[in-house]
């Protein structure tokens, strides 16, 4: 009995240690990671989306002008394909490669005037900004369909009330990008820039703490004589 309960332990032991030596010459075990996206639409035109990922269906209930989705996914790869479908005509109109990362990561799918298509926004050509610091830049763009533009604008830019700058925007152009800490505010005091009319009635704050990133961009929606919308979208 003694020479088998020995023989055991030294089997016990040989499989123990082959098992052991057998992970560590294998293959690595994948554990998938967690990515939190929140996607967000800002349109003209009217859309029922649907989002796809890696094949399968997110939502297709994703609804424009503006909408929100909060998704979390789980993954091993660091990429997957993105789709953007219109859930009613089929019609697609976004496939890309998506970049996978841990934690928290905004989309943003954006039109900018009624009848072009949406885009992905991508990050620009710019350097970041200093830790703690945030930028913005922001676009003259169409107010809703059929609501006629002012030809052009001119914005007084102010931070925290003070004016940092002044710019004249035509229809569709975007501001270099001003930086500032988080938790400045910008505002604006915008004019026709032909006729010197002042456009804004009230003072349209841009408030920095509501999810401000690195990089963002807020519209500019402007149409005389009654008032303007300042609000970021991605």
């Amino acid at each position: 009995m003694k020479k088998a309960n020995i023989f055991i332990l030294s089997l016990v032991t040989i499989l123990t240690l082959s098992i052991f030596i057998g992970c560590k010459k294998g293959e690595p075990i994948n554990q998938a990671n967690l990515a939190a996206y929140k996607f967000t639409t800002y349109t003209i035109d009217t859309f029922q989306l649907k989002i796809i990922f890696n094949g399968n269906v997110l939502t297709d209930t994703l609804r424009t002008p503006v909408g929100v989705a909060n998704f979390t996914i789980p993954f091993i790869d660091t990429i997957g394909t993105l789709k953007v479908v219109d859930a009613i005509s089929g019609q697609h109109y976004i496939d890309t490669i998506l970049a996978l990362k841990p934690g928290s990561t905004t989309i943003s799918i954006v039109q900018f005037a009624s009848g072009d298509d949406l885009i992905l926004p991508s990050i620009p050509n710019e350097p970041a900004p200093a830790p703690g610091n945030y930028k913005v830049r922001f676009q003259y763009t169409q107010p809703s369909p059929g609501v006629t533009f002012v030809d052009s604008i001119q914005c007084v830019i102010r931070l925290g009330g003070v004016a940092v700058d002044t710019v004249v925007l035509s229809q569709y152009e975007t501001t270099s990008f001003y930086e500032a800490a988080l938790g400045a505010n910008y505002s604006m005091k915008i004019f026709d820039a032909y006729t010197g009319l002042q456009i804004d009635a009230n003072t349209n704050n841009l408030n920095s703490n509501n999810g401000f990133t690195d990089f963002n961009t807020a519209i500019i929606y402007a149409s005389s004589p009654t008032n303007y919308l300042l609000k970021r979208i991605y």
